[in-house]
């Protein structure tokens, strides 16, 4: 993979993961909570967010920071004499523990 190719892939994650956002934060709470399979009641006003909304945030964040270390690994890898690379670690931590927040959740529902 050429540096530009990963310009390309990181600009398309951005834009998906930005996408993915807008409609998070658009859709009723109901709506996201229903879909997770739990209760549809609608969430009080001023309610922290749904499990599954935790779970999907979590689950992206952290697999674009999977993505993110393993495209710059091999990239690094790739060349002559070896090379550097990024452990997306805010990413990988945000993603893991938003991620287990919404399962831990999950599970007291």
């Amino acid at each position: 993979m050429q540096p530009r190719d990963l310009r390309r892939v990181s600009a398309g994650c951005f834009a998906y993961f930005a996408v993915l956002l807008t409609r998070l934060r658009s859709a009723p709470a109901d709506q996201l909570v229903a879909s997770s399979g739990t209760d549809a009641s609608p969430a009080p006003a001023g309610a922290a967010a749904s499990p599954a909304r935790d779970i999907l945030i979590g689950g992206v964040a952290f697999g674009i920071g999977v993505a993110v270390t393993a495209v710059s690994y091999s990239l690094a890898a790739s060349g002559s004499g070896g090379g550097r690379y990024v452990i997306a670690t805010g990413l990988l931590a945000f993603g893991l523990v938003r991620l287990v927040r919404g399962l831990a959740r999950l599970g007291k529902t």
